[in-house]
């Protein structure tokens, strides 16, 4: 997934995760987005925006393997060694 979004002109990074919320388990997104995506959420909302990623994801993914929440951040949290540290990026989704 990651790939495939990093593959639109308004993405430069991405990490997905699996979340469980009550019994449900969702798909969530951290993306750092390009000066084009910056534009482009800007020009359509956060709402619009969204559902254009979605859209742009539907052609490789099954609809249940799409993100439902997205994070819009300036860098993908890592370690001094350049590992991505997925406590820190769990704590994006739950400070909303």
């Amino acid at each position: 997934m990651e790939q495939r979004l990093c593959q639109s002109p308004w993405v430069t990074d991405a990490f997905s995760l699996l979340r469980q919320e009550n019994e449900r388990q969702t798909i969530a997104a951290a993306v750092v987005l390009s000066a084009k995506g910056q534009q482009a959420l800007t020009d359509n909302g956060a709402a619009r925006f969204k559902l254009a990623l979605r859209q742009h994801l539907r052609d490789w993914l099954e609809p249940v393997a799409i993100p439902r929440q997205w994070r819009f951040v300036d860098a993908i949290p890592q370690n001094t060694q350049g590992k991505r540290q997925v406590p820190a990026i769990e704590a994006l989704f739950t400070q909303h």
